[in-house]
């Protein structure tokens, strides 16, 4: 893959528009520090995100079409989603009407259901880790096509109910009640 720009960095590492030498598709590259890798709950495992988003299929969740690893970072190549995040339209529209509103978060809800489905919690879900795939005009409307991003902090769910999650994991403005006392499962979400 060839590196076309850079889109962001945080604390993780990088994000990075690319472009596959071989089909010429515009794809996303994920680079991860190793060092930066938190481990979650009590199993130890990391990377949760690439083990959870390979097996995933569902048109309103970001795909990971590859992933490598070397000494230093582990590396992923996702969807590319050109149009950013659903928080940068909330807040330059201030509005939207319900018909905006029901296509959204039928979306989001078809998504948070095929998870729940897999015994997959996302834990992180927010504004910020949606990002508009398409814009659509229907009847003198915008509607957006979305995805759901950021699997960081995603993991199984114990299918027994006496288990559940311990560790306080996502972003405080958007976290629900029971992540904070520290005993939850999926419907976090």
């Amino acid at each position: 893959d060839k590196i076309i720009s850079k889109l962001g960095k945080g604390s993780f590492g990088s994000v990075f528009k690319v472009q596959n030498i071989k089909t010429n598709e515009i794809r996303a590259l994920k680079v991860i520090k190793k060092t930066s890798i938190i481990y979650q709950d009590d199993d130890h495992k990391f990377l949760k995100e690439i083990e959870i988003l390979i097996k995933l299929e569902h048109p309103n969740i970001i795909k990971i079409y590859e992933y490598y690893t070397d000494d230093i970072n582990f590396y992923l190549i996702t969807d590319y989603i050109s149009n950013g995040e659903l928080y940068n339209y909330v807040y330059k529209a201030k509005s939207f009407n319900e018909r905006q509103t029901q296509y959204i978060m039928k979306q989001v809800l078809c998504a948070v259901n095929y998870l729940h489905l897999n015994n997959i919690a996302h834990r992180d879900i927010k504004l910020e880790n949606i990002l508009v795939e398409q814009e659509i005009t229907s009847n003198d409307e915008q509607l957006l096509n979305v995805k759901l991003i950021d699997f960081g902090t995603s993991n199984y769910v114990k299918t027994e109910n006496t288990n559940y999650f311990t560790v306080k994991v996502g972003s405080p403005f958007y976290m629900a009640p029971e992540v904070l006392n520290k005993k939850y499962n999926n419907k976090c979400d």
